[in-house]
C-alpha cells in the first residue's frame, strides 16, 4: 500500500513537471511570436504570463494594456468586415460621379469655346454700338444746351417787353400829368379870364372827363387794402377827454357831430401807412383837409411810415360817419369811419349798392331793382362757422389768423373781425339771426342782399330803443360759409362786401360822391384844390389836383 501511494505520487509529480515543461516551452513560443499571437483568446486572458523581463510595467499592467489593445483591434476588424460591402458600393458610386463630372467639365469647356468664338463675331458690333451711343449722348447734351440758351433768350425778350411796356406806361403817365398840370393852369386862369375862355370851356372839360375815364381816376385813390387807423391813435370823446382807439367801446359818444360808436373793426395791417401830424393811418383813408375829404396819401402833411409797422389796425363805425382824432399839435383831425356814406344819404347808399352789385355780379345784364339795407351785415354770435382746427364753432370764438371754410370748400384766412350793434324793436329769440345787410349766394350763383332773419330791426331808434351786438368777418377770399340749422353750407360775403382786394375799385366813386355832397352842403373851402364851376367833369378834376401836386 505505501508503495502504491509512492508510485502514484511520483507519477503525479512527473505529470506536473511535464505540464510545467510543456507550458514553459509554449510561453517561449508565444513570446517569440508575440506580435502575431498576442490577441489570441487564451493569450488575451493570460497576458501576465508573457511579460518580457525588460518591460518596466508590472505583469497586471502589461496584461491590461494588451487586453485593451486587442479589444480595439478585434472591434475594428469586425467593423471593417461588416462595412466592406457598403464601402465597396460607395467607392464605385464615387468613381461613377467622378466620371460624370469629367463629362460635364468637358461639355462646359466645349460650350465655352463655342461662346467665345461666337462673341468674338459680335465684338465689332458692340464696339460700334457703344461709339454710336456716346455720339448720341454728346448730341443730346448739345441740344439741351441750345434749348437752355433759347429759353434764356426768350426770358430776356419777355423782360425787355415788360421794361418797354413800363417805359411806355411811365411816358404815358408823364404826358397825362403834364396835360393835367397845363389844364390846372388853364382852370386857374378861368377865374381871372372867365369870359375870354368861355369858348374853350367845353374842350377843357371834355379833356378832363376823357382823362378821368381813361384811368387817371386811379391816380386819385387806387390804393389796395383796407382803410384803418393805428392802434395808438387818440380819439376825442364828447366830454373832451382823449383815449386810445383800442379803449373805445361801442356806445361811446365822440366829439363833434360824430355821434356814438356803433361798430369796431380790427384787421391785419394791409398796405402802406402814412403819418399825418402824428396820426398814422392807411393811405386810402379819407381825411379832412380844409373842409373836404381827401385820401391820406395825398394829404400835404402825409409821410410814408417805414418803421414800427403795427401788426393790426382799427377802424370805427359812427353815427355821424366821422372820427375825431387828436394830432400831435393837440388839434382835431377828422377822418371818415368805415362806412363813410351817411345813413340818411339815400342817393349815396344806392350808388354804393349799384357799385357793389356791378363788381359782384358782372355777368348779370338784366336790370334789377336794388334796395338799401336798414343795417350793416351782422350775424349772431352763435352763428356756426367751420374752423380748420376746431371744426364747427360759434362765430364768437373766431380769431384773426384762423382759417375758416370758404364757399369753394377751401379754408381762407380771417384778416379782421367786426363787432357792431343794431337797434331792434324786440330782442330776437332765435340764436341764429342775421341782419338784412348780409349778402348771400342764391341758387343762380348771384350775390343778393338777403332779408333779415329772425330779427326785427328798428328803422327809427330812440334813446330807449334796445340794441343787440352782432359780428362779421373780413377774409382773404372775401367770402366765407356759415352752417345752417340743417347743416348746409351757405355762402356769404365778408364785411367788405367786395373783398379787401377789390375794395380799392370803389374808392373813386365814394370820394367823388362825398366831394359832391360836401359841395352841396357848402363845406368845400379853398385848399389844395381851386374853386371850380359846377360841372361834373371839373369836380372830378378838382379831386385829382391834390394827387398831382403832392
Amino acid at each position: 500500500m505505501p508503495i502504491i501511494l509512492l508510485l502514484i505520487g511520483v507519477v503525479f509529480l512527473l505529470i506536473i513537471g511535464l505540464g510545467v515543461l510543456l507550458g514553459s516551452l509554449d510561453i517561449q513560443n508565444i513570446k517569440a511570436e508575440w506580435p502575431k499571437r498576442r490577441c489570441d483568446p487564451t493569450v488575451m486572458f493570460s497576458g501576465f504570463m508573457y511579460k518580457p523581463s525588460s518591460d518596466p510595467r508590472s505583469a497586471s499592467a502589461f496584461a491590461t494594456d494588451n487586453f485593451n489593445y486587442c479589444m480595439r483591434k478585434n472591434v475594428k476588424e469586425v467593423f471593417d468586415m461588416l462595412l466592406a460591402p457598403a464601402l465597396a458600393v460607395f467607392s464605385q458610386q464615387m468613381s461613377a460621379a467622378n466620371t460624370t463630372g469629367d463629362v460635364f467639365n468637358s461639355i462646359r469647356n466645349q460650350l465655352g469655346n463655342q461662346f467665345r468664338s461666337f462673341s468674338r463675331i459680335f465684338d465689332s458690333f458692340f464696339e460700334t454700338y457703344k461709339r454710336t451711343a456716346l455720339q448720341l449722348s454728346r448730341i443730346t447734351q448739345l441740344i439741351r444746351a441750345a434749348l437752355l440758351k433759347v429759353s434764356a433768350i426768350i426770358v430776356s425778350i419777355v423782360f425787355m417787353g415788360l421794361s418797354l411796356m413800363t417805359s411806355l406806361l411811365n411816358t404815358y403817365d408823364f404826358i397825362i400829368k403834364v396835360v393835367i398840370i397845363i389844364l390846372a393852369i388853364i382852370v386857374a386862369m378861368i377865374i381871372l379870364l372867365f369870359f375870354a375862355l368861355i369858348p374853350f370851356l367845353p374842350v377843357i372839360f371834355t379833356t378832363i372827363a376823357v382823362l378821368t375815364a381813361a384811368g387817371m381816376g386811379g391816380a386819385v385813390g387806387g390804393m389796395a387794402g383796407a382803410f384803418c387807423l393805428h392802434p395808438a391813435t387818440k380819439i376825442i370823446l364828447y366830454d373832451g377827454s382823449k383815449i386810445s382807439i383800442t379803449n373805445i367801446n361801442i356806445g361811446d359818444m365822440l366829439a363833434g357831430d360824430s355821434g356814438r360808436v356803433i361798430g369796431i373793426l380790427e384787421t391785419d395791417t394791409i398796405g402802406d401807412l402814412y403819418n399825418i401830424r402824428g396820426v398814422v393811418m392807411s393811405g386810402s383813408h379819407l381825411v379832412e383837409d380844409n373842409g373836404i375829404y381827401i385820401f391820406a396819401n395825398t394829404h400835404p402833411d402825409a409821410k410814408l411810415v417805414k418803421n414800427n409797422i403795427p401788426e393790426r389796425l382799427i377802424i370805427l363805425n359812427t353815427e355821424g360817419r366821422s372820427i375825431p382824432t387828436l394830432d400831435k399839435n393837440g388839434n382835431i383831425l377828422n377822418v371818415k369811419d368805415w362806412e363813410e356814406i351817411p345813413d340818411d344819404d339815400e342817393e349815396g347808399q344806392l350808388l354804393w349798392e349799384k357799385e357793389v352789385d356791378k363788381l359782384l355780379n358782372p355777368e348779370v345784364t338784366t336790370p334789377r331793382t336794388l334796395h338799401v339795407s336798414e343795417s350793416l351785415g351782422l350775424f349772431s354770435r352763435m352763428t356756426y362757422i367751420c374752423e380748420e382746427k376746431s371744426g364747427i364753432i360759434p362765430l364768437l370764438y373766431i380769431k384773426r389768423g384762423d382759417y375758416i371754410l370758404d364757399i369753394d370748400g377751401q379754408f381762407t384766412k380771417v384778416l379782421g373781425i367786426y363787432k357792431g350793434c343794431v337797434y331792434v324793436n324786440s330782442y330776437p329769440t332765435h340764436k341764429f339771426w342775421h341782419t338784412d345787410g348780409v349778402r348771400m349766394l342764391d341758387k343762380t350763383n348771384t350775390w343778393i342782399m338777403d332779408e333779415a332773419f329772425e330779427i326785427d330791426i328798428c328803422s327809427t331808434p330812440t334813446a330807449e330803443t334796445q340794441r343787440i351786438y352782432g359780428y362779421n368777418l373780413v377774409t382773404e377770399s372775401g367770402t366765407f360759409g356759415i352752417i345752417s340749422e340743417n347743416e348746409y353750407l351757405i355762402g356769404v360775403r365778408d364785411f367788405t362786401e367786395v373783398g379787401y382786394k377789390n375794395i380799392d375799385k370803389t374808392y373813386e366813386v365814394v370820394q367823388k360822391h362825398l366831394s359832391l355832397l360836401n359841395k352841396k352842403k357848402g363845406k368845400q373851402h379853398n385848399s389844395n384844390t381851386t374853386e371850380c364851376v359846377s360841372d361834373s367833369s371839373s369836380q372830378v378834376y378838382c379831386c385829382c389836383l391834390p394827387q398831382i401836386f403832392s
